[in-house]
Parts: C-alpha cells; sequence; structure tokens
C-alpha cells in the first residue's frame, strides 16, 4: 500500500513541476508506513515569521523534511532559480530551517503532554533533490549524502 499523502494529490496551480515528480515518485516508492505531508507551512521558524516544507516525511525511521528545486545555480552563496527568485538561503539550509521548526513545534506539543521521552527518540533529518541539475564540484554548503540529483533521482529504480 502506499503512504498516506497529504493533500492527496498535488496542489493545482501551486505545485511545481520538479514538486510534482518527486510527489510522484515518494507515493510510488513509500508505503503504508509513511505519512507525506506536502506542502507544509511551519510557523517555528528561526529566521522568518512563517515557512514552507516541501516535503515532510514521516515514517517508522523518524521525520526527514525535503526541499526541492527544479534547474538553479549558484554563485558565491547566492541560490538563482529557474522562476527568476534570488535567495542567500540553500535550499538545504530552507529544508534545515523548516525541520528545526517542526522540531520545536513537536517538542513543545509533546513536552506539554507529557511524552518528552517519546519526542526524544524520534530521529529528524533533512536533504535537497533536484529533477534538473546535479550538484555543482566545489560546493561545501551542502554534502552530497544530503543530496539526490537528477542523474540518481532518474536513474534509480522505482
Amino acid at each position: 500500500m502506499p503512504p498516506r499523502m497529504h493533500p492527496p494529490t498535488p496542489i493545482v496551480g501551486k505545485t511545481s513541476p520538479p514538486e510534482k515528480q518527486v510527489f510522484a515518485r515518494i507515493e510510488r516508492q513509500l508505503d503504508s508506513e509513511h505519512i507525506v505531508l506536502h506542502s507544509l507551512r511551519t510557523f517555528d521558524h528561526l529566521k522568518k515569521p512563517i515557512a514552507e516544507a516541501d516535503f515532510v516525511v514521516v515514517g517508522p525511521f523518524g521525520i526527514f523534511v525535503i526541499e526541492v528545486k527544479g534547474d538553479y545555480t549558484c554563485k558565491n552563496g547566492v541560490w538563482n532559480y529557474a522562476d527568476d527568485i534570488t535567495k542567500h538561503e540553500s535550499p538545504l539550509e530552507q529544508a534545515s530551517g523548516s525541520m528545526y521548526a517542526i522540531k520545536t513545534r513537536l517538542s513543545t506539543i509533546m513536552s506539554e503532554a507529557g511524552k518528552a521521552d517519546l519526542f526524544n527518540a524520534i530521529s529528524f533529518g533533512c536533504g535537497f533533490v533536484s529533477t534538473v541539475r546535479d550538484l555543482p564540484g566545489g560546493l561545501i554548503e551542502i554534502p552530497a549524502d544530503l543530496f539526490l540529483g537528477p542523474g540518481r533521482f532518474l536513474s534509480e529504480p522505482d
């Protein structure tokens, strides 16, 4: 059985083509032990009042946040995307910020419910997926093991 996807389909008019590709891939590859939240707004971000996690995967091994990009370039720490957006925050920093916002909110909720021990047993992680471009050589701000580029994304079997 596939994972429980929320929402059950990509959001019409909001979901980018790369996110649609990743949505479909996650839906095919994960099983019913996973809950996948797409386009989750987070409010406990350290740097912004509101942020968005492209995908939050909740499963038996913990909670993993994924930031998805299509085409991009990075020069001197400035990230430029195909939709004419420029950021000084890498996709991995975006995913990490959302992960920590989720972790902060969940910690508060679970502590108030007397479940702090259970919270401490949850593993958290984050990563970056690009369906168009592999990491440029020498880019040290994103470790290769936290990145899935088109070379692996498109070649790995479902």
